[in-house]
C-alpha cells in the first residue's frame, strides 16, 4: 500500500483500472472511470467531502528535528517507513472490530487516523488494542511517539481533514511532555462513567504536562 500525503481508505481491495485520460473540455462527470483527476492529481471517484463523527488519533514522531545531524538520511527514512507500516498493518488487522472506512494519513512526521464509529467503552478499548503493538514496535526501533485521541465531528475529503475533533487532538498533543498516547481531557470527561476492558491501556489522570501542571 502506497504511503501518501493524501491519505487513503483501508477498505476492501478494489481494481481501479487505468487512469482516466481527460479530453479538453470533458468534465469529470462525463466518465464512469473509478479514478478522476481533481486538478491536483488522481483520486478515487465517489470520495466526496463529507462530515463524520468518531475517533481522531494524532501521533507525532519525537526527536525528528535535527535528526539528520545524528543519523544518515536513508536510515531515518527506513525507520519512519517501518513505523508507518506497523501502524497501518495493525489498523488493517483491527478494522473489522473498528470500522471499514477508517482512514490513515501521513503528513511529514505526523500520523493521523480517523475512525468513524460510536463512543462506547468497547470501541475505546479496540482503539487502544490497535495502537499497542505498533507503539511498542516503534520504541524497539528507536522511533518514539507522543499522541492523543479525541472524539467528535470532523470534515474529511481526499485533500483535507479538519474540524473540532482534529483541533482538539492536535492542541492537546502539543501540551504533553511524555512518550505515550492519552485521551484528550474532553474525551476523558465524556467517558468518566464508562467502564472499558482492555489490557492495552492504563487509566490514570496525571499525565506529564509541558507547563509543569498535570494533564487532567
Amino acid at each position: 500500500m502506497n504511503e501518501s500525503l493524501r491519505g487513503f481508505r483501508l477498505d476492501e481491495e478494489q481494481s481501479l483500472g487505468p487512469p482516466e485520460v481527460r479530453i479538453s473540455g470533458q468534465s469529470d462527470d462525463h466518465s464512469n472511470t473509478p479514478i478522476i483527476d481533481d486538478g491536483i492529481g488522481y483520486i478515487v471517484r465517489g470520495e466526496e467531502s463529507h462530515q463524520e463523527e468518531g475517533f481522531v488519533i494524532f501521533l507525532d514522531a519525537l526527536g525528528m528535528k535535527g535528526i539528520w545531524q545524528h543519523y544518515p538520511f536513508n536510515q531515518v527514512v527506513r525507520l519512519w517507513r517501518n513505523a508507518i507500516r506497523s501502524f497501518m498493518d495493525s489498523l488493517q488487522r483491527h478494522q473489522s472490530n473498528l470500522n471499514a472506512t477508517s482512514r490513515f494519513r501521513v503528513l511529514s512526521d505526523t500520523i493521523i487516523i480517523t475512525i468513524p464509529t460510536t463512543l462506547t467503552g468497547l470501541n475505546i478499548g479496540q482503539v487502544f488494542d490497535m495502537l499497542l503493538e505498533p507503539f511498542i514496535t516503534s520504541i524497539k526501533n528507536h522511533m518514539l511517539f507522543r499522541g492523543t485521541i479525541s472524539y467528535g465531528q470532523y470534515f474529511i475529503s481526499p485533500r483535507l481533514l479538519l474540524g473540532p475533533a482534529l483541533d482538539e487532538a492536535a492542541a492537546h498533543n502539543n501540551k504533553l511532555d511524555w512518550i505515550g498516547i492519552a485521551l484528550t481531557p474532553e474525551l476523558a470527561a465524556d467517558i468518566s462513567s464508562i467502564k472499558f476492558g482492555t489490557t492495552s491501556a492504563i487509566w490514570f489522570d496525571k499525565v506529564p504536562h509541558k507547563n509543569l501542571k498535570t494533564y487532567r
